[in-house]
């Protein structure tokens, strides 16, 4: 799992590895949208006695070192931990809303759906398409037609709204250059 979020963040985000000799957090990559670290843990023993740790060492390593030109970034720090077994909800709620430096994120490996990630895509997708989608389109969409008088949604037409899981943002540009001609 870990490998395809890998392959993701670099491809479709450009993000770069963080290359440091990192004792308990797996891997950490940066991005103009955010930090991401993760952690590859084998079960929920492991996941309450290393989370901690994780979270000092991206704080103390990467958070507390952040020059000011990049300092907005700050708040936009995940760190992930990817445990291959089932963790109890529990558990999961006193990590994820520990708001002590940055977000924490767990995700267990019989949570298929990892549209929890910052980046959010649709897991799913990439063993039916070879590829991932992100779902940025679909948000601009719903989030355009909810603005949109009703007028105007009636005269674009529901299908226009419904392609965001189709194309890419050139493609939703296209859309819009299209529907142009409705409004004259």
């Amino acid at each position: 799992m870990i490998n395809l979020i890998k392959d993701f963040l670099v491809e479709e985000l450009r993000a770069i590895e963080l290359e440091n000799d990192w004792i308990n957090i797996d891997v950490v990559y940066a991005s103009t949208q955010g930090i991401y670290g993760f952690v590859e843990l084998e079960n929920e023993v492991e996941l309450t006695a290393r989370w901690e740790e994780c979270s000092y060492e991206l704080a103390t390593r990467v958070q507390a070192k952040l020059p000011n030109s990049i300092d907005n970034l700050r708040w936009d720090i995940y760190l992930i931990f990817l445990v291959n077994d089932i963790t109890s909800p529990l558990q999961r709620k006193l990590i994820e809303n520990d708001r002590r430096f940055f977000r924490k994120i767990v995700i267990p490996n019989n949570e298929v759906n990892l549209n929890r990630l910052p980046f959010m895509f649709d897991f799913i997708k990439q063993f039916q398409s070879k590829r991932l989608v992100i779902h940025q389109e679909k948000m601009f969409l719903n989030s355009l037609k909810s603005v949109l008088p009703e007028s105007a949604t009636r005269l674009l037409g529901e299908s226009f709204f419904q392609n965001g899981e189709e194309i890419d943002s050139d493609g939703i540009y296209q859309l819009i250059k299209k529907a142009e001609g409705v409004f004259k």
